[in-house]
């Protein structure tokens, strides 16, 4: 974060719109709150309250990792502030809120809209096009009815279900489903498949067939003699009568 913040701020011109214009602007002063030192005051790993940005805090997990229990008094702790702040930015970032003013992937959609001159010109044959009333309060006043319909049906459907509820401002709740247990078979499945499992440490499997991969030709090296006498007898010896090369290998 050390280096990345400051070449963020220093090298890209941001704008943002006036709603998302106070997280630019504490984001654009983390560069200086990266280089604060600690004082009898203000120990490392905490920040000045006094110089941050804490309204813009969200409630919630935020609160309780910005403004810890423990924290000493009149300050905030430094690297909860910090990414708060950094994900506040990403988020109207992605909103379009905030905005790289030289970009093709990152500007501000609103520039590109036509406006003056130039929009009364296009507006009349954009609207006819679109098959769009010049003023819209008819339009939406019609969407909105059909809209409000939809729930009113939606809702009349979870009537006779206690357990889904639709409010009056469309949100969905739903009550605690009682778990289903599992049946005797599928117990009964895990318990044989846990018993077919072999009892190997991963670490030592992966080396084993990383090494037949190797005595196979199919590895970067090839495979050294084995040290261990085996049913093949010394090192370098044919696999005694009765034993096949694969055999041996496993032994």
């Amino acid at each position: 974060m050390r280096g990345f913040v400051p070449l963020l701020c220093r090298f890209i011109d941001f704008g943002a719109t006036a709603e998302a214009a106070p997280v630019l602007a504490a984001v654009a002063a983390l560069p200086e709150l990266l280089e604060a030192r600690a004082s009898r005051k203000i120990p490392a790993g905490w920040l000045d309250a006094r110089r941050v940005a804490t309204e813009l805090v969200p409630a919630g997990w935020w609160q309780r990792l910005v403004f810890p229990a423990n924290r000493p008094e009149g300050t905030v702790a430094k690297a909860a502030y910090m990414f708060c702040m950094l994900e506040q930015f990403h988020r109207h970032l992605s909103r379009r809120n905030i905005f790289a003013r030289v970009s093709a992937r990152w500007a501000d959609p609103r520039a590109q809209l036509l406006d003056g001159q130039a929009w009364a010109t296009a507006k009349g044959p954009a609207l006819n096009a679109l098959g769009l009333p010049e003023q819209p309060g008819e339009l939406l006043g019609a969407a909105a009815a059909e809209l409000d319909a939809a729930r009113r049906r939606t809702a009349d459907g979870f009537a006779g279900a206690g357990a889904v509820l639709l409010d009056e401002k469309g949100r969905l709740h739903t009550a605690a489903l009682p778990a289903v247990p599992d049946p005797p078979s599928l117990i009964d499945l895990r318990r044989q498949v846990e018993a077919m499992l072999p009892a190997v440490d991963l670490p030592e499997l992966v080396l084993e067939v990383k090494g037949a991969g190797a005595c196979s030709g199919q590895g970067p090296r090839p495979c050294p003699p084995s040290p261990c006498p085996g049913p093949e007898g010394p090192a370098g010896q044919e696999p005694a009568a009765g034993w096949s090369r694969r055999d041996a290998q496993r032994s």
